[in-house]
């Protein structure tokens, strides 16, 4: 998430260069064109909405672009303060705005909201001031960049990245994002928790810092493998610590992350703590085992039956009347079973 903010805002950082520049290419040309009267038929051919304001805050000049972004006729805006066109609180915001280039002369940049005809934009503004060399009059001349598809798409991964993260956090396994060189990049809580610290504290570390230096070496041949081979390894039971130094067992799985180009990237591991299923299976096999050490041992003569009436199992006993190797007995209905010596006419 970190490096998706870094990355728009060094863009952001780029685009008001770009638009400095621009401003003071415009002031170099507006200078160069003449004294007292401004030829803002130059101003057409640049297709970024510009726009130009005196020292009353009312526009004198609006080339197409303005029209464009707000559906007005150029001719419309003309001679209007922003209170003519706008609500009053986002004309607040750009007088504020006006008066202080107008009062310093330094150029400002701003994102600024801006109802036109019912529909709001989302603009960044750079605002510089020009002095007339001939007349000493100053003016406002501004450059506008429409932001409003971008704002909403950050809007979009702002919630997709919330989803994400509520889903991440409501799974009940631990779920950590690695990159190549197998830190921590992304975690859910359940991870965090599991080793008493903070999701942000998880980050960048490594499964050596996590576990212990045997338990950690296995772990990192795994990954390795995952990432060499691009293949995802799942379902795997694993004995392994908890904080605390006692063991417990795990369900790992390890799955390949890919870029846009299908290149493994990193992988995703996903751990479910299985501990207590598998102290219950484990007590649950040593009771079968006890269950079947008593039936070997009694007289009675015992088998069990599947849906199909087949047998499954046959006891010791039952096995000795009927004269029958027990395996022999398995998957045959006991009509096919010959009739005991002892029971025949």
């Amino acid at each position: 998430m970190r490096s998706r903010n870094d990355d728009a805002a060094a863009a952001l950082r780029a685009e008001l260069e770009r638009a400095r520049q621009r401003v003071a290419e415009l002031e170099a040309a507006l200078a160069a064109c003449g004294h007292g009267e401004f030829p803002f038929q130059v101003l057409e051919a640049i297709p970024s909405p510009i726009f130009v304001k005196d020292e009353q805050f009312r526009l004198v000049y609006v080339n197409r672009a303005v029209g464009a972004l707000g559906g007005f006729p150029a001719e419309y805006l003309i001679g209007k303060s922003d209170y003519e066109y706008l609500a009053k609180d986002e004309a607040d915001v750009c007088r504020a705005g006006d008066a202080e280039v107008l009062a310093s002369g330094e150029t400002r940049a701003s994102q600024e909201q801006l109802t036109l005809r019912g529909h709001s934009r989302q603009v960044q503004v750079v605002k510089s001031r020009f002095v007339d060399p001939a007349t000493g009059r100053r003016y406002i001349v501004g450059y506008l960049t429409d932001n409003t598809e971008s704002r909403h798409l950050e809007a979009v991964l702002r919630r997709a990245e919330r989803d994400h993260r509520n889903i991440l956090d409501s799974v009940n396994a631990m779920i950590w994002y690695m990159d190549r060189e197998g830190r921590v990049t992304r975690a859910n809580r359940q991870a965090a928790a599991h080793h008493a610290v903070t999701v942000q504290e998880l980050l960048g570390k490594t499964v050596y810092d996590l576990f212990s230096e045997e338990f950690a070496c296995i772990c990192d041949r795994s990954i390795q493998q995952v990432l060499a081979t691009g293949k995802a390894q799942l379902g795997l039971v694993e004995q392994g610590p908890y904080p605390d130094g006692s063991l417990g067992w795990f369900e790992i799985d390890k799955i390949p992350y890919l870029d846009q180009e299908g290149r493994t990237t990193g992988l995703i591991m996903v751990v479910t703590d299985i501990t207590v299923r598998q102290r219950m299976q484990d007590e649950l096999r040593a009771s079968e085992e006890r269950f079947r050490a008593l039936v070997e041992t009694t007289s009675d003569c015992i088998w069990e039956y599947d849906p199909d009436l087949l047998i499954t199992y046959i006891s010791r006993s039952a096995s000795t009347s009927w004269a029958l190797r027990p395996r022999s007995c398995w998957a045959r209905p006991p009509s096919t079973w010959p009739c005991p010596r002892r029971w025949r006419p």
